[in-house]
């Protein structure tokens, strides 16, 4: 994993055009991007289409980016949320193979999210809000209420019919 000092340099390079430097911040950041649409997404193929419209999405944001300090990582993380529930929005269901698959696909998108980018990135609560778009103080309800729904799911219970609702975690 690049330092912070590593990504800023990066960063600033990317922006004053230098090529070496956008591939470098793909080969860093793709791979997680890629994943992240994968674990919303469930196939291949279409997760390929919506990370490299993060990573642009992302690189355009290069300048803003500079001036405050914002990482990249986060930035490419955010715009796989928008293109990935962009694709979400624009396709019919897919039928997922296995059991867990099948039960991730029912939760709300905004959940998906929130459980892939904790458990696949182990981002921290600041980290999952700026990507989500929520308050820092929403994200232990929406994890909370999206396990319940996947534990709901898979054991055929309605434990989340019983917790507390709130806007973020709809």
């Amino acid at each position: 994993m690049r330092s912070p000092r590593d990504e800023a340099e990066l960063v600033r390079a990317a922006a004053a055009g230098e090529a070496a430097a956008g591939a470098a911040l793909w080969d860093e950041y793709g791979p997680r991007t890629f994943a992240f649409s994968h674990r919303v997404l469930g196939e291949a193929g279409p997760a390929a289409d919506a990370a490299q419209d993060a990573f642009l999405i992302a690189h355009a944001e290069l300048p803003r980016l500079q001036r405050t300090g914002e990482g990249f990582g986060i930035a490419s993380l955010r715009a796989a949320r928008q293109t990935s529930f962009e694709v979400l929005g624009r396709r019919p269901a897919a039928r997922p193979r296995g059991r867990l698959s099948a039960a991730a696909g029912r939760l709300r998108p905004q959940q998906r999210a929130a459980l892939a980018l904790s458990g696949l990135e182990g981002l921290s609560y600041a980290e999952l809000a700026a990507v989500l778009g929520i308050a820092v103080e929403s994200v232990p309800a929406l994890l909370a209420r999206a396990r319940l729904r996947l534990h709901d799911a898979l054991h055929g219970t309605a434990l989340a019919a019983a917790a507390v609702r709130s806007p973020d975690c709809e």
